[in-house]
């Protein structure tokens, strides 16, 4: 394209889009890859790399698309008294000041609990019978009962700086949360099979809503999320979405709902709802604010010691 100025043309730069639904579509066939090696490892009886090959590309993705002072891996989580959680397939981990604890021969990594932001759950094929989202509640719910770390309190700013003030002055800036750090809890399936929201209805009406997963992501077919319902003159319809669920006010949980969203259409749904869960945990980490781990804690409880006075 030429630009006429003062008698003389001249070329104009063009400016390309970046197609980002090509980026998507391209992560989606990596994972559907790496699904169909994972059902010729399962036809060899070897479960275990059967499992690996769609929790390893799930986790590569997802790592692409995270900041790098995230860190994203497998394991444990543990807390300062050395309690240990089970075994997750996926967690997200402060980079920067906040070690590995240890990393065993097999990959499997264990972290301070301090530093989590999110961990969840990756399965090939989504089975009914399995009771996956009742699994991972007990999981969840016993991580939250059995191991313990401080709330990051809502005056916090950074990991090192407070509004609180000389003298105990506080300022007021707005975030009604009653902490910083929630983690955020989700559950990935590749192949959606045979799901219904029948299976979960019950488990989403009758859990306290911290125990729960904040998302549900079936890439081939949908997403399960909390949001608030809007009641309009045509009926009811969808209104902003609760990424944290259970940081929504006890007087407008009424006005919420579990739903279940279909992203894009046909040709694009995978992309457009792996994209979505994307988005949100990008959120959530955006917002969160975990704190460093006292390692000597750790320390502490990891070995005896004692000593004298030197004089």
């Amino acid at each position: 394209m030429n630009l006429k100025v003062g008698g003389n043309y001249f070329r104009t730069m063009e400016f390309p889009k970046l197609e980002l639904e090509k980026i998507i579509k391209g992560d989606i066939e990596e994972i559907n890859s790496s699904r169909q090696k994972s059902k010729v490892l399962h036809g060899t009886k070897d479960i275990d790399a059967s499992g690996d090959e769609v929790e390893n590309s799930v986790r590569r993705v997802i790592r692409r698309k995270l900041p790098i002072k995230y860190y994203v891996s497998q394991g444990h989580i543990v807390d300062h008294e050395l309690s240990t959680s089970p075994q997750l397939d996926i967690i997200i981990a402060d980079n920067s000041g906040s070690p590995v604890l240890f990393t065993a021969e097999n990959g499997t990594e264990y972290f301070p609990y301090e530093s989590i932001y999110a961990f969840g759950e990756i399965k090939s094929t989504y089975y009914s019978n399995k009771k996956y989202v009742q699994s991972f509640v007990t999981t969840t719910q016993g991580i939250y009962e059995k191991l313990n770390r401080e709330n990051t309190p809502p005056d916090m700013l950074s990991q090192d700086l407070s509004l609180v003030g000389s003298g105990g002055l506080k300022f007021d800036y707005g975030d009604k949360r009653p902490y910083k750090n929630p983690i955020f809890k989700f559950m990935i399936f590749v192949e959606a099979n045979d799901f219904s929201t029948n299976d979960i209805k019950e488990i989403l009406k009758g859990t306290d809503e911290k125990y729960l997963p904040n998302i549900i992501c079936l890439i081939n077919k949908g997403v399960v999320l909390k949001a608030k319902i809007n009641q309009t003159e045509t009926g009811p319809s969808l209104g902003p979405i609760n990424l944290i669920p259970e940081f929504i006010p006890e007087d407008e949980k009424q006005n919420s709902d579990w739903v279940f969203v279909e992203f894009g259409d046909n040709a694009d749904k995978s992309g457009a709802n792996f994209a979505f869960m994307i988005y949100a945990l990008n959120q959530h980490l955006r917002n969160c604010l975990v704190m460093r781990p006292d390692t000597l804690k750790y320390f502490n409880r990891m070995f005896n010691h004692k000593g004298h006075i030197i004089k």
